[in-house]
């Protein structure tokens, strides 16, 4: 269920067990990404992946910092073993409400902190993403505001995936212009975003339309 701002509540159905086995696509892969969605990637899992690959690891914290509630419900809470994970990761990109279950630090009162805070976590590179109100990137030296696209959201769910996405794609392109692979991850995120369920018409020359209408906000 949503609610006006996009957050959902969540009602858990079944649970997948923890994957214990480093899957063979990590051996050779240029970057890894991992996103769960209830815990089942231990840090136990990250340090095996770490021993066969020495590719960046990009973490979307997003299941790790779920569990069940009492009610059946998934609530957020903050793992004892969260610096552990975030000092093997190069970027961590984290929703605000997850920012702030990280930091204790509202992004939206004060995102250039909470970026800052995120990062100290470990991580290299940290980004924090707010919905219509864009994301924004620590790398420790510099802090970046990427502006979002400006669409109509029929159905966020989704968004951070692309946007990481994206991002991800642009970063190991050109490592060092992590504004343009901000607003790369905010202009796959915005195609998406425009559909409903597993399907949406990502191109390579839309992204590259929106992407080239966000950098010119810059000048």
């Amino acid at each position: 269920m949503y609610d006006q701002r996009g957050d959902r509540t969540l009602d858990v159905l079944g649970v997948a067990g923890s994957i214990t086995e480093v899957p063979p696509a990590c051996f050779d892969a240029t970057a890894i990404l991992i996103g769960p969605i209830l815990q089942e990637t231990p840090l136990s899992l990250i340090e095996a992946i770490q021993q066969v690959s020495h590719a960046p690891i990009f973490l979307d914290p997003q299941g790790m910092l779920r569990r069940i509630g009492v009610d059946g419900r998934v609530e957020h809470y903050l793992p004892d073993n969260i610096r552990d994970i975030a000092c093997r990761c190069k970027v961590i990109k984290a929703n605000e409400l997850e920012t702030h279950v990280l930091t204790g630090i509202d992004p939206r009162a004060d995102v250039g902190s909470a970026a800052r805070a995120l990062r100290a976590l470990g991580c290299d590179i940290a980004i924090v993403t707010l919905a219509a109100a864009g994301s924004f990137i620590d790398d420790g030296v510099r802090q970046f505001a990427i502006p979002a696209y400006a669409t109509e959201v029929c159905d966020p769910t989704g968004a951070g995936d692309t946007y990481m996405a994206g991002f991800v794609h642009a970063y190991l392109d050109d490592p060092d212009n992590l504004y343009r692979a901000g607003c790369t991850g905010a202009a796959v995120a915005s195609i998406w975003i425009e559909h409903t369920g597993p399907e949406a018409p990502i191109t390579p020359n839309e992204v590259m339309r929106r992407l080239r209408r966000l950098l010119s906000l810059l000048r």
